[in-house]
């Protein structure tokens, strides 16, 4: 059976999915990224800290924790950006979402919600 095309807006909603889904993992490319820089800076500090000085060590410990400071500014930009989404967020918006879901995924969103709720973490 062919697959009919989706409609403007569903395929709106696919690309945002997706463009969401990317920046995701885009974020969680750049914090692996930021842990290899980590690993070596300390590398390099703790050399370092026992050796006589290297000019070449010190240069290469400031270019990385220069590029270690680059890719946390793009992550806190990701994350300020997702946060401007979810203030975004509607109630309306949020219960025609929970209406599109089959009854079994409401009902564990129903219930994780409530448990949040109930120990106080914070959802309103």
């Amino acid at each position: 059976m062919p697959k009919t095309p989706k409609k403007g807006a569903e395929q709106a909603s696919d690309a945002s999915i997706e463009a969401e889904e990317l920046l995701d993992q885009l974020r969680a490319s750049l914090l692996e990224g930021a842990r290899a820089l980590h690993g070596r800076i300390l590398a390099i500090a703790k050399k370092l800290q026992g050796a006589k000085y290297n000019q070449k060590d010190a240069s290469h410990l400031a270019w990385l924790t220069k590029q270690a400071a680059q890719v946390m500014g793009e992550v806190r930009k990701l994350d300020e950006a997702e946060r401007k989404r979810l203030q975004q967020l509607t109630p309306a918006l949020v219960l025609a979402w929970l209406r599109q879901l089959d009854a079994s995924e409401r009902a564990r969103i129903l219930r994780e919600a409530e448990g949040q709720e109930a120990r106080g973490s914070g959802l309103a």
